[in-house]
């Protein structure tokens, strides 16, 4: 059968492309890449998309994230930093898509930590997007609708936007821009060898956007439905090439997951958190972290595992986690179907909207300092795209039998998208697609006109007035998270130690939008740092105002207050942060040390001990619980023994270089009677504490070490 199949294509090979007429634009498919005319038009539309991308960095370079990076980007980089260090294995199944950190290590291999010239790399990267779409068009429609569409994809101001920034997207853009060149080219003249590379591609877009995997079930089925009349063993074997492709890009990764982890897993371990981010009874369709305030990358995957853990009452490999954050979902779509279905009609919604959802950075923030992407945001936003994209469906409709793979494509991606939740970001990969449908569109429009077919044109003007309407209906303003802007711009600059600018970023996030607690809480910490301990006080006192239950707005007013002598207040806010986050160990040694400070010695023990039990590696808890074990007046509750273990091992964890963690040995060593050797650890933390300039501490060990030499230990009184 397969013999048969292969000779009747060899015996009647398809007719030569003919060149498209001026009245069939979009419905000709024509050859590419046999001829010198689509190369030159590729390094036409690259030469172009990568000018506007440069003059866009350019000015992009006046923004505070140009330089100081936040959340998402800073957590990426500092992954790839560590890769280029030589970790590149690393530790721990994967929590968030891999490959886009290996890629950024590579930039920074062969350009340095040089943010200028990663973003040019970037930008490079979205040019050449915008050649391979031309590609994808040409092949698809014809070479006129690929023109088009390359040059939309070049000027498109979000795709601009994305290529400058340290995420991912701009890497999924390249992917998805190039597995609709594979599989435009594989429709048209099928191999076993193009239908590993689109499994290759697909791959590595789904190592950077996870929810790819959906397309897996789309492209096989297409597989098996349009090359119907192929011999079934001709599609098994493209079907093996296609899921071979797939496997060689992640299966390394499932067993460097297995290896590492414990778990294999293809990509990462982090659905489950995401899926009930976007499916709970608190969700908006868009983002919010688990714990309140604790949207930074670093804490994800921790509050995602304390809290399945602290939930379950035990340890959780990482599928456990997930499967958790699964089960807590589906009770909430099991439980409340009628909300669980609004919330869904609202992130569809906010998938077609032309509001662009942010992320850390704001497209529209940009806006104010970059006049280009501005300008052509006015003209070239997804609120015209998308209505253009729908009229390019329906003057093609004619063609739906070889397009439904498109059309197909859209869907699993705005249906992975809209599963879990939104960000501009994530739709992304939509836009490649929509850029050909527009490319269609403006296309068939001139020769739809052309031929006065009229109720063709009312259809398509009908469709797309009715998706402009949907698509530009308004959910957001742009003006909604300017304050969020303003407060990540402040969070940028404290990280970058310039804290006078973050606090005038903060202090103007919070005229735009004085209800935001996060941003009071961080104004507070960089006041902090500045020395002005009384306004750290007032703005962590709003931030508590704003958001009671919040352990670290609790803990940090609670020691500051600590600090200034307000010993009850102290402990009343420690003790509330505990009860609300039970695992939390600054919380836990903290209210010990108040409790300490208090003379409380049986809750300060009880405390200490509890919060070390939790978090054994912690070496603040460790240090305090032995000097509250070596020093409590009360002999019922001293523990020698227990003191010179827990403080022998702090001080093998700084390497015996910390005054405070030597003061604290030596005390251990005078309680169980081992008096020279608490004489010589406290001379060895009193040197250290004179030559740190902290002249205080120094004549307080000293006291202590003249204690010892006269073979008494250190109490606290009675």
């Amino acid at each position: 059968m397969k013999e048969k199949d292969e000779r009747s294509s060899r015996r009647n090979p398809p007719p030569p492309a003919r060149r498209p007429s001026g009245g069939n634009s979009a419905a000709s498919p024509v050859q590419v890449g046999t001829c010198w005319v689509a190369p030159l038009i590729f390094l036409v539309i690259f030469a172009g998309g990568l000018i506007v991308r440069l003059l866009y960095l350019r000015q992009a370079r006046s923004v505070v994230f140009f330089d100081f990076l936040i959340s998402d980007g800073r957590a990426y980089d500092d992954w790839a930093r560590r890769i280029v260090a030589g970790d590149w294995l690393g530790r721990d199944v994967f929590y968030q898509a891999p490959l886009y950190p290996y890629f950024l290590a590579l930039v920074q291999l062969a350009v340095g930590h040089d943010l200028w010239w990663i973003r040019v790399v970037q930008a490079a990267l979205g040019a050449a997007s915008s050649g391979v779409i031309f590609l994808a068009g040409s092949v698809l429609f014809s070479r006129r609708v690929g023109v088009i569409a390359g040059g939309i994809l070049a000027l498109y101001p979000p795709a601009i936007f994305f290529d400058g920034l340290i995420q991912k997207a701009g890497l999924a853009n390249l992917w998805m821009s190039l597995l609709l060149y594979l599989l435009a080219r594989t429709q048209q003249a099928p191999s076993f060898t193009r239908w590993a590379g689109a499994g290759v591609i697909l791959g590595l877009l789904t190592l950077t956007r996870e929810n790819a995997l959906l397309l897996v079930l789309v492209v096989s089925v297409w597989l098996g439905v349009h090359f119907a009349q192929r011999a079934a063993s001709t599609r098994l074997r493209w079907l093996v090439g296609f899921l071979g492709g797939l496997a060689v890009v992640l299966l390394p990764v499932g067993i460097r997951n297995l290896v590492v982890g414990g778990q294999f897993a293809l990509t990462t371990a982090q659905a489950g958190p995401n899926f009930y981010i976007g499916n709970n009874p608190a969700s908006t369709g868009s983002y919010m972290p688990l714990r309140p305030g604790r949207s930074n990358t670093p804490y994800e995957r921790q509050d995602a595992t304390e809290l399945a853990e602290q939930a379950l009452g035990r340890k959780l490999t990482p599928r456990e986690v997930s499967g958790y954050w699964f089960a807590q979902a589906w009770a909430f779509i099991r439980d409340q179907p009628g909300d669980w279905l609004r919330l869904m009609l609202r992130k569809c919604r906010l998938v077609i909207n032309a509001y662009e959802v942010p992320d850390a950075e704001d497209l529209y923030f940009y806006e104010q300092y970059c006049p280009l992407l501005r300008q052509l945001g006015a003209v070239g936003h997804f609120g015209i795209l998308c209505p253009l994209a729908v009229a390019g469906i329906v003057l093609t409709w004619a063609r739906r039998r070889s397009l439904w793979l498109l059309y197909a494509l859209l869907v699993a991606i705005a249906a992975g998208v809209a599963l879990f939740f939104v960000f501009a970001r994530y739709r992304f990969p939509l836009v490649a697609i929509l850029a050909l449908f527009a490319a269609a569109a403006l296309a068939e429009m001139i020769s739809t006109l052309r031929a006065a077919r009229l109720p063709r044109l009312a259809a398509a003007t009908l469709a797309t007035a009715l998706a402009a309407v949907a698509v530009n209906w308004p959910m957001y303003s742009k003006k909604d998270q300017q304050a969020a802007s303003h407060s990540n711009a402040g969070a940028a600059l404290a990280e970058g130690g310039r804290l006078e600018e973050a606090i005038q970023q903060y202090r103007l996030s919070l005229k735009l939008e004085p209800a935001l607690a996060d941003t009071h809480f961080n104004l507070g910490n960089a006041l902090l740092r500045l020395g002005r301990a009384g306004e750290a006080v007032d703005a962590y006192r709003q931030a508590v105002s704003l958001r009671p239950d919040d352990p670290e707005f609790l803990v940090n007013l609670g020691t500051l207050l600590a600090e200034r002598g307000d010993l009850e207040a102290a402990a009343r806010h420690l003790g509330g942060a505990l009860a609300v986050w039970p695992d939390f160990p600054e919380a836990s040694n903290n209210l010990g040390l108040v409790l300490i400070q208090r003379r409380e010695w049986v809750k300060a023990i009880e405390t200490l001990k509890s919060g070390l039990q939790k978090s054994p590696e912690h070496p603040g808890l460790a240090g305090n619980l032995a000097w509250a074990l070596a020093t409590c007046p009360d002999p019922a509750l001293r523990d020698g023994a227990a003191a010179v273990r827990l403080a022998e091992r702090v001080c093998r964890a700084t390497g015996f270089q910390d005054p405070r963690a030597l003061d604290v040995l030596a005390a251990a060593y005078a309680e169980v009677g081992r008096f020279q050797e608490a004489v010589i650890v406290g001379r060895r933390a009193t040197q250290l504490a004179a030559a740190r300039a902290t002249g205080g501490a120094a004549r307080e060990i000293g006291a202590r070490v003249e204690l010892y030499q006269a073979d008494k230990p250190f109490h606290y009184p009675r």
